[in-house]
């Protein structure tokens, strides 16, 4: 089992600087290393949060050189602009199953980036365990998957390297994609950062013909590669292997189809079958363009709260989040686009009524606000927040208030918050703000706002680098600041993080400029 990073090797004494239990800026204290293709990952303890924390460092490019057979002079421009624009990726997209941007900076002259700590074990490893798996396995493997990528191209990237050693599972059945290292944004103007003689990363059996051949690549060439892994998760094997006719590379460029998955998965429900074979497609006209149109097809296959666990019994089972989603609680984020479930999909869930919702909203508004902290009404309000989620989706406005709640409760201590409180509360305010983002109903435009606010608050309690949540909290400020009508809600929590940049001196002077703009609110 792999823990906290796939596909990555342990080695050696590395570059000088990456001494053993060298602490980073006075807070990372470095423990284990483990090295990838471009960057070694650290696996560290954040001092100051008291938590474990994953810290990627450039690999020395001189070994890089040497690898590609170049000069050290060609490569090394190159990977640090593909390291910066990992951290600029990481920091960009904020999703439950990528892992979270937490900081970043300089040591003796070389980038680090600071990122969650996944620990878990490598989808590589879970397929060589479990071999095919059930329809229900893989749809909560792919659902997970398929959300992260859609949260990828939405911010115009593509991984370009999604491969079963770049997903990891945790022990709470939460899937994660990691390692943006080779990422690309889609902007045609953006630079690609490889040396002379040295190709493009990728992993053979995964990788599309237009990527094999240097083309331009898009959302389906991710989806190419989605499609390789959701087939052996059917199968336990490869669409194509190594033949005398040909290497890997041959037979995914060539024009030969892959052949049907449900020849490798008898019983295979058709739609199913049909959605594989369509991401199977050489030709990216005619291959399954979105990551939403996977969401959509797997998500009737999910397990329903209260199924039975998996057989055989599954360490690391991603069906988990979803049967007993209170083991799990935030759960993996759920489409906010009205996708139907079938096949009995929550059939143990009893039918959530609006004004039984509202009052339970309204008891934990109350005991948050007059008492003296979270009590049984907020506790409560998590049950509710699910059922209403996966009753009415969050762009209903009700649904949404509801979660904007349960994430204030999580935050209710302040800087005392513990920092699984606090990654909860940055969890459910991501989903706020990918399902909101573009709302105009008042509404749900004002908790879209608030939203924000608390993923700047979180970011800030998370992160040693203020800066991504100062400037997430100047956005909503600067809007707030022009609205006809702002929301009051919106503007006092403007007005609390506003405050609390000033007393610890982040910007303060930017800060008190932005508060001084906003409107006073009764």
């Amino acid at each position: 089992m792999r823990m906290g990073v796939a596909g990555c090797e342990r080695e050696g004494a590395e570059r000088e600087f990456m001494t053993e239990k060298l602490v980073l800026d006075g807070r990372y204290r470095l423990e284990h290393f483990f090295k990838g293709g471009f960057g070694v990952l650290w696996k560290a303890r954040d001092l100051k949060a008291d938590i474990w924390v994953a810290v990627k460092v450039l690999r020395d490019p001189a070994e890089v050189a040497e690898q590609a057979g170049t000069s050290v002079k060609s490569v090394e421009p190159g990977l640090k602009a593909r390291f910066l624009r990992e951290c600029v990726i990481l920091r960009e997209m904020r999703h439950p199953s990528i892992p979270a941007w937490l900081g970043q900076g300089y040591h003796d002259g070389s980038p680090y980036l600071v990122m969650e700590w996944i620990d878990g074990v490598s989808l590589c490893d879970f397929i060589k365990t479990y071999g095919a798996l059930k329809p229900s396995v893989v749809a909560s493997i792919v659902v997970q998957i398929a959300e992260a990528l859609d949260c990828a191209h939405r911010h115009g990237v593509i991984h370009r390297d999604l491969n079963p050693n770049n997903v990891m599972i945790t022990p709470r059945g939460v899937v994660h994609l990691i390692d943006f290292g080779i990422a690309l944004p889609t902007d045609p103007s953006a630079t690609r950062h490889t040396a002379p003689g040295y190709m493009s990363p990728n992993t053979p059996g995964y990788t599309s013909r237009e990527q094999f051949w240097g083309g331009a690549v898009g959302p389906a060439s991710d989806i190419y590669s989605l499609g390789c892994i959701v087939y052996e998760l059917h199968t336990g094997s490869w669409p194509f292997h190594e033949t005398p006719e040909g290497g890997l590379e041959y037979h995914h460029t060539s024009d030969r189809v892959a052949p049907p998955v449900a020849e490798g998965a008898p019983g295979l429900p058709p739609e199913l079958a049909r959605t594989v074979d369509r991401m199977l497609v050489k030709r990216v006209e005619g291959r399954l363009g979105s990551a939403e149109e996977v969401h959509a097809a797997y998500h009737p296959f999910l397990p329903a709260e209260g199924d039975p666990e998996p057989i055989p019994r599954m360490t690391h089972d991603p069906t988990l989040p979803f049967r007993e989603p209170d083991r799990t609680s935030p759960a993996p984020p759920v489409r906010a686009r009205g996708h139907r479930r079938s096949r009995g999909a929550h059939r143990d869930t009893p039918q959530l009524r609006t004004d039984e919702a509202q009052a339970a909203l309204d008891a934990a508004r109350r005991e948050l606000s007059d008492g003296p902290g979270p009590g049984p009404d907020c506790a409560a309000l998590e049950p509710v927040r699910r059922n209403a989620v996966r009753a009415w989706g969050l762009r209903t406005e009700l649904a949404a208030r509801i979660q904007l709640l349960c994430a204030d409760v999580r935050l209710h201590h302040g800087d005392r918050a513990q920092p699984s409180d606090v990654r909860a509360a940055l969890a459910l305010c991501q989903e706020l703000v990918a399902a909101l983002d573009g709302q105009t109903a008042t509404g749900l435009h004002e908790v879209f706002l608030s939203a924000r606010l608390g993923e700047a608050c979180c970011m800030w309690a998370l992160g040693s680098d203020p800066t991504p949540a100062f400037d997430g909290w100047a956005a909503v400020a600067t809007e707030a600041a022009v609205l006809t009508e702002p929301p009051e809600d919106p503007v006092l929590r403007c007005r609390e993080l506003g405050e609390r940049f000033i007393e610890a001196s982040v910007r303060a002077e930017r800060a008190r400029a932005l508060l001084a703009r906003l409107p006073v609110t009764r």
